[in-house]
């Protein structure tokens, strides 16, 4: 899985290279919308990875600062990749989605 996720942030942090020199710092915020409480996982860009327990309807802000994955820890797999903006995250029926999503 490491692997597949570095991979990944490379090919995004590409792509996504013209945008990140527009915004220094992400401010990503997650909030838990879901029925029950989640830990949030978080991998920035040095693989560091750091666990957050998140309770029904409590928000994490200012995560991600240069880019990283997103998942849950139940379900270990990366379900959302931040790199470089502004974004309000969801937890919804166990899922990490965009808030403008809704």
């Amino acid at each position: 899985m490491t692997f597949m996720k570095t991979a990944a942030f490379a090919v995004f942090t590409f792509v996504g290279s013209v945008a990140i020199s527009a915004t220094s710092l992400a401010t990503i915020s997650v909030t838990n919308n879901d029925g029950k409480a989640h830990v949030l996982v978080v991998e920035d860009a040095q693989e560091n990875i750091t666990e957050m327990p998140i309770a029904v309807g409590q928000t994490i802000e200012n995560l991600c600062q240069e880019g990283c994955f997103l998942w849950l820890k139940e379900i270990d797999e990366a379900q959302y990749v931040a790199q470089g903006s502004t974004a309000s995250m969801t937890i919804r029926d166990g899922k990490i989605a965009s808030s403008q999503a809704e």
